[in-house]
């Protein structure tokens, strides 16, 4: 491309650029309007703004040219800073080195100097152990060789009063074997305990183990003794057999207490601690199997229990068999057998405790005397495995494997003899408490006493499997037998006052029908009025006994006033199952808070009796093994109480659904009280509800109205609610007012009105409303709101469209609003 062409298109664009330029000249004026004054205006004010925003770019510029020196000077200092913080890390990991050689230096002198005074005290030592031994003092002697032990080997050897030290060990070790023969020999137990400990130190716990354990069982164990047993011509046989049983557990940890710390002191390495427990325990199972099997003979408790299952498997018991079991006899039974189970198992939680500690220590496989121990413990019983940990040089030693004879023997007198009569007695405490009729006699008193005996009885034995148990069994009674007999008792009282209710709005119909049939219909106003005041004694009966009263005894008419409807018997069904629920509540609580008792506090007692030291971590296994159990009783505790809780709903369900039945009953009665008070064909030729305002008020049943309604009404409450606790009381009212409600909706779908028998259909609806809120302690308002916006339509002007009733109901749809409104034959539109 050469210069002449581009000298053309510059002058082309050249121009272009000035004819665009132009034109919009022309049409910057145009939208001015042409004239000079504006047109300088715009041109100054776009070259003010273009210099305002080149003086703040310049000034920009100027300062981030200024900042350059400083960014630099910032780069420089970095640099600087991290060099100076590498050489900081250099020095800091050179200085941990110095001070952990100055730690290694320390220690290593600490072990020299602690290495040097050892040495110079078996100088001292020898003096000491050679000074005892002239003395006969054996265990100074033997204190002066642990102490030698301690001292580390290779250090020892350095000083020639080792090898002397070590020559005297032997003579030590001779004497002491000597005297603790002749100690066995001559029956010295005093001697004997107190040259125990010094065994293991001198490596004597594997040979003198045996001998020990042998002098122990013919001098020690033999405290352990079920001789005081024989009770024969006692005042209270059963109370001696009892003490025996507490007095061979009581020696049994007198024993362990005393004696156990010193065989683990000396013998621990050769598992003496483990063989102690197993045959002390041996003599006390032993011991104690006397007792409770000379117990049962005594009482004759196996031909008592088959004599229990057989009238148990017999639906009809013979007199000879009722005779010969008496419900005080077993009692008598029971307590004493849970007292001895009492006993037992808080043996069995303490040696469980005392099992736990042995078994928790980590005993090192290195000594031979422990190897010789496990070989011999593993062959000669089957009561004692050996289990291992992580640490292969250490093992663990379990002292019983599974259940021992004892736990089996309290078991088979808890399941065979103790749950049998248990369940005896609950059983035939329940049989017959709530009879079909309530006038056969209610005994739920003496059955709620027997099942919470037996609860508190079975929560006393202190085994949590024999407590849940019975307790189980408690609510398994509450909640089908028992509650079965109460909802047969409630459907024949529902039944009964059903009756009764449907009888007296019979005698109210005959009462209202003889009235509307008298002779001089002018004078039907007033005998109206008098026939509705004196409703109430003719409903009750009251008039027809003061017809009657010379064929009437004073014991009658005193009956009469005690209960005025015939209905007092079958109306208490609803009390007794109320006190059933308030009953099964008492009884979950006090189980309850005994089994806290018990079985929050029984590891707690075992702790506290369980003196001898066995290790701090046999104490921390311990007290692991405590919490846990502690807690797996009381979820237990907790399910049983779930059940019982569980046996409270069934009751209050069972009250809530007689209520509901009795209220079903009472809906025929209150459509009868409507249909022959409000009805087109009552009395005094009826009530017409569509007739015009003049006509409506000539009516004569109007002058009765609404107390001919609500006498009825209050006396069907007074009969449902007789004699009824508050709580039942509202429930029944309130159900009754849902039937009352429920039957005048259904008889106003069936009515035609005017203004007229509307507003006095309010009149009643109100009044019924006052007598169930004044029979009833909470709010039944509630209950007639629907029934007041039905109401709130059939009173609304003739000329009042839908719409602007719609707003004010919120019971009512707008469809039910219009099916309501059509009732209404004066309406117009």
């Amino acid at each position: 491309i050469n210069t002449e062409e581009l000298e053309k298109e510059l002058a082309q664009l050249t121009e272009e650029e000035s004819q665009i330029e132009r034109e919009l000249t022309n049409y910057v004026q145009t939208l001015v309007g042409g004239g000079n004054s504006k047109k300088s205006n715009l041109k100054s004010s776009h070259s003010d703004l273009s210099n305002s925003k080149t003086n703040d770019m310049l000034s920009l510029v100027r300062k981030i040219e200024n900042f350059g020196p400083y960014f630099e000077a910032m780069q420089q200092d970095t640099g600087k800073l991290a060099a100076q913080v590498q050489e900081c890390r250099g020095l800091s990991d050179r200085l941990s080195g110095m001070v952990r050689r100055l730690d290694m230096m320390q220690m290593r002198s600490q072990q020299a100097l602690a290495c040097t005074e050892d040495i110079i005290n078996l100088k001292e030592c020898k003096i000491k152990i050679i000074t005892a031994i002239e003395e006969k003092k054996l265990s100074e002697a033997v204190s002066v060789i642990r102490q030698v032990h301690g001292i580390e080997l290779k250090a020892a050897k350095v000083s020639d009063d080792f090898d002397i030290i070590m020559e005297k060990e032997k003579e030590v070790k001779q004497l002491v074997q000597k005297e603790f023969g002749e100690a066995i020999a001559a029956s010295n137990i005093k001697s004997v305990m107190s040259l125990c400990p010094l065994l293991q130190t001198l490596g004597l716990e594997t040979e003198a183990r045996d001998n020990f354990l042998s002098f122990i069982e013919k001098t020690i164990f033999i405290a352990v003794s079920a001789d005081a047993c024989s009770v024969e011509g006692a005042t209270d046989p059963a109370t001696g057999y009892a003490q025996a049983l507490s007095n061979v557990f009581n020696s049994t940890y007198l024993i362990i207490q005393q004696y156990l710390p010193m065989v683990i002191q000396g013998l621990e390495n050769s598992l003496g601690d483990v063989y102690f427990i197993r045959k002390l325990h041996k003599r006390c199972e032993q011991e104690a199997g006397m007792v409770l099997k000379r117990y049962m003979k005594y009482r004759n408790i196996k031909e008592t229990v088959s004599a229990i299952r057989s009238s148990s498997a017999t639906s009809a018991v013979s007199t000879s068999a009722k005779q010969s079991i008496q419900p005080s006899d077993i009692h008598l039974i029971m307590d004493e057998l849970t007292l001895l189970i009492q006993y037992c198992c808080r043996y069995a939680k303490y040696l469980k405790h005392i099992c736990n500690g042995a078994e928790a220590k980590a005993r090192q496989r290195t000594s031979e005397s422990f190897t010789s121990s496990i070989a011999l413990l593993s062959s000669s019983s089957t009561d004692s495995t050996v289990g291992h940990v992580s640490n292969p040089s250490v093992m663990t030693v379990i002292v019983f494997e599974g259940q021992t004879e004892f736990d089996k023997m309290v078991d088979e007198l808890i399941n065979k003899y103790y749950m049998e009569g248990e369940q005896w007695l609950m059983k035939s405490g329940v049989r017959g408490a709530l009879p079909r009729h309530v006038e056969d006699g209610i005994k739920l008193d003496e059955s709620f006493f027997v099942l919470q005996k037996c609860g508190l009885r079975a929560i006393a034995s202190n085994n949590i499997q024999a407590a849940c148990a019975v307790l189980h069994c408690i609510s398994d009674l509450l909640s089908s037998d028992l509650l079965n007999q109460a909802a047969e008792m409630l459907i024949n009282s529902v039944t009964k006052i059903g009756s009764v209710l449907q009888e007296n709005i019979n005698k109210f119909k005959r009462s209202i029908a003889g009235d509307s049939n008298l002779e001089n219909k002018t004078a039907t106003l007033s005998k109206g009025l008098k026939s509705a005041i004196t409703l109430a004694s003719s409903i009750t009966g009251t008039g027809g006994a003061e017809k009657d009263s010379s064929n009437n005894a004073d014991g009658d008419s005193a009956t009469n006033e005690a209960d005025p409807y015939g209905v007092a018997a079958a109306i208490d069904a609803f009390n007794v199952l109320e006190s059933c629920v308030r009953y099964t509540d008492r009884l979950s609580k006090d189980i309850y808070a005994a089994g806290k008792t018990v079985f929050e506090t029984s590891e707690d007692q075992v702790e506290e009796s369980h003196t001898s030291r066995q290790g701090r971590s046999a104490g921390k296994l311990a007290n692991q093994h405590k919490g846990s159990q502690i807690s797996t009783e009381m979820d237990k505790l907790k399910l049983c109480k779930e059940d019982f809780d569980a046996s409270k709903v069934a009751f209050n369900n069972t009250l809530r659904q007689g209520a509901e039945r009795l209220a079903a009953a009472a809906q025929n009665v209150i459509k009868d009280v409507l249909t022959c008070t409000l009805g087109k064909t009552g009395p005094y030729r009826g009530l017409r509800f569509d007739e015009p305002d003049q006509s409506f008020d000539n009516q004569p049943i109007l002058s009765s109205l609404p107390k001919l309604v609500v006498t009825p009404m209050e006396t069907m409450v007074n009969i449902s609610t007789f004699n009824l606790s508050d709580k039942t009381k509202d429930m029944i009212v309130g159900l009754l007012a849902d039937a009352c409600c429920e039957r005048l909706e259904q008889f106003i779908n069936q009515t035609t009105f005017r203004f007229a028998g509307a507003i006095k259909l309010e009149e009643i609806v109100r009044a019924l409303n006052a007598l169930f809120t004044r029979r009833s302690s909470i709010p039944v308002r509630g209950k007639f709101s629907r029934l007041r916006e039905v109401m709130l339509v059939l009173t609304a002007d003739n000329t009042t469209p839908a719409s602007a009733i719609v707003d004010s109901c919120s019971q009512l749809t707008a469809a039910e609003i219009d099916a309501f409104l059509s009732l209404r034959i004066d309406r117009k539109g």
